[in-house]
C-alpha cells in the first residue's frame, strides 16, 4: 500500500510528495500521502496542485473557489471539500489532559464534561476544526462555549458556525462550516484507494 501511494503522489504531485517526506515520522508521511490521494479521488483526477497560504492553510491552486481542509492522526485520515469555508479535525477517542481542559475549555464546557466525559474529545476536535475554518487560534484560550442541544453541537459565542460531528469507533471527526446544510460523509477503505491508483498504472 505504502509503495503504491508513494509512487502515485511522486508521479502526479512531486511538490506534495516532498511535503509528505518532510515529516519525520513514517506514519505522518503515510498520512500525508493518503490525504493527497483522497483529494484526488474527490476531484476525480490524479493531478491536483495545492498551495499553502497563511498559517499553512491549504488551497487548490487552480480552483480557489473550492475550500479544503485536512486532518490525520494515528487512526485515520480525513479531508473536507466545499464551495464555502470549511474546517475539519479528527482525533482518536482519548482523555484530554486535565490541565489543558482547565486552560482552554470554558467553565460551561467543563460543566458539560461532568455528565458526558467523552465530550472532551468532541470539544477538542471542534476547537481545532473552527480554528481551521477561521484560520486562527481557537484552542489556546477559551474562545468557544460549546454545549449540546438536542444532540447537536452548538457554540453560545458564535451562532454562525455549524458543526457536524461524526462519531466513529476509532474516534471522532468534527466539521466546522458556515453552511447550514448537513455535510455528506463517505468512508473509504484501502482497497478503494488502490483501485483509484491502479487506474493510472501506478
Amino acid at each position: 500500500m505504502y509503495s503504491k501511494l508513494e509512487k502515485f503522489v511522486r508521479t502526479f504531485a512531486p511538490e506534495r510528495y516532498q511535503y509528505a517526506m518532510s515529516f519525520y515520522r513514517p506514519q505522518d508521511q503515510y498520512n500525508a500521502l493518503v490525504a493527497y490521494t483522497l483529494l484526488a479521488i474527490l476531484c476525480r483526477q490524479p493531478r491536483i496542485e495545492l498551495v499553502r497560504g497563511a498559517n499553512d492553510k491549504p488551497f487548490f491552486k487552480s480552483n480557489q473557489d473550492t475550500e479544503l481542509s485536512i486532518t490525520h492522526n494515528s487512526k485515520f485520515v480525513a479531508v473536507a471539500v466545499s464551495d464555502k469555508p470549511i474546517g475539519i479535525d479528527g482525533e482518536p477517542w482519548q482523555t484530554i489532559d486535565a490541565s489543558i481542559i482547565k486552560q482552554v475549555y470554558s467553565e460551561n464546557e467543563q460543566r458539560e464534561l461532568v455528565n458526558f466525559s467523552e465530550l472532551d474529545t468532541v470539544f477538542w476536535t471542534a476547537k481545532e476544526a473552527v480554528s481551521k475554518l477561521k484560520n486562527e487560534d481557537f484552542y489556546s484560550i477559551p474562545k468557544t462555549n460549546y454545549y449540546l442541544h438536542h444532540g447537536l453541537l452548538k457554540d453560545q459565542n458564535d451562532k454562525t458556525v455549524n458543526y457536524n460531528v461524526f462519531d466513529l469507533l476509532e474516534g471522532v471527526i468534527t466539521v466546522a462550516t458556515e453552511d447550514v446544510n448537513i455535510c455528506n460523509f463517505e468512508r473509504l477503505h484501502n482497497d478503494e484507494l488502490i483501485r483509484f491508483i491502479n487506474r493510472f498504472h501506478c
